[in-house]
This record gives C-alpha cells, structure tokens and sequence, in this order.
C-alpha cells in the first residue's frame, strides 16, 4: 500500500488515489485536511461563520472520529473484521465518487453515508482553502508530517506481519486494524498550529 506525505507545493487532489481502500481514503482525508490548517491557520480570521477554516475541519474530524470509532466498537463488539472488509472491498472495487448508499442496508448504508459526508465537507475544505502551487510566496517547500506518514506505515506493515502470523485469530486482527484506524484520526487544531 502506498502512502503519500502531501506537500504543500503540490495540488492536493493530484494526491489522490482512487480504488486503493478504505485506509487509502481515510489517509487522503486526513493529511489533505491536515495540510490545509497548517497552511491557512496564521492567514484567515478565525470567524464562527459555518464556512470557516475551523468550522469545516473540526467538521471533518468529528465526522472521522464518529465512524472510526463506530467501526472500531463494532469490529470489537462482533470480534468482526466484517464490516472493515466490506467497506475496504467497496472502496477498492469502486472510487468514492460513485458509491451509492441506497444499494446497502442497515450498519453498511450508515458507513457509505458517513464516508460520502465526510468527503464531502472535505471537498468544501479544499474547495474554499486550496492547497495549489499559484503562489510559490505563501507555500512554504516543506512535508507535512513525515514523521506521522512513517509511523502509520510501519504501524500497517506490523499489523500484515501480526495477521499473516496469527490467521485464526479474530481478535488480533480486530486489535490490529483498530490500532491503524486509530493512527488515522485527525489531529487537533491546537497539536497542529503548534510552533
């Protein structure tokens, strides 16, 4: 699987790979939104409108941690990977663009429609804050989170290793791919205008 450290020189949508999975979508998810507070925070007025920066991240992670942490409660309540392979065979058989909720029922209609919000208040983001290279003065040339891309590929590369070593264990799968979905929620505004 690869992952992509974003640049702030680089347009964030050419970023984007389609039919990867859902870790891949949830790895756009949060290093766009990521990249896009880092890059705007010291620029635009901290205002309460509904548009705002802040708004529509603190949106965006709100609505990551509620699945995620939805997934997760579920994954650990049926000792299940079930749902997370649904959804990780969706995402791959199909680009998030043309998923259709309608065609699932029950917990499966309730992720497709949480993920398909979620891409779509973070399309708002980048829409209203673009990450593009139109003015080299204000993009400063530095990786965000190099570190946080390192770590969230040898987290996965230790949970391969800890599925392919233990295929019958339900519940160290579980484990594993909560602690990787763990790694994927959005950092907080606060943690990331630190300076």
């Amino acid at each position: 699987m690869a992952f992509i450290s974003i640049t702030m020189s680089l347009h964030a949508q050419q970023n984007k790979l389609e039919k990867m999975g859902l870790i891949s979508e949830l790895v756009y998810i949060k290093y766009s939104s990521e990249a896009i507070v880092c890059h705007y925070y010291d620029t635009v007025p901290h205002s309460t409108a509904n548009n705002s920066l802040l708004f529509l991240y603190n949106t965006t992670r709100i609505m990551v941690d509620q699945m995620l942490l939805q997934l997760k409660a579920d994954m650990n309540e049926n000792n299940s990977v079930r749902f997370y392979k649904k959804l990780d065979k969706l995402l791959t058989e199909n680009a998030l663009s043309s998923l259709d909720a309608s065609q699932s029922t029950g917990k499966m209609k309730a992720y497709i429609n949480g993920i398909l919000k979620i891409s779509a208040i973070r399309d708002s983001l980048l829409s209203k804050y673009p990450l593009d290279m139109s003015d080299k003065n204000k993009i400063p040339d530095k990786s965000i989170f190099a570190s946080t891309t390192s770590d969230v590929a040898g987290i996965w590369t230790a949970i391969n290793a800890t599925i392919k070593q233990n295929e019958d264990s339900k519940a160290t799968k579980v484990t594993a791919i909560s602690t990787l979905l763990d790694s994927l929620r959005l950092t907080s505004v606060k943690e990331l205008t630190k300076k």
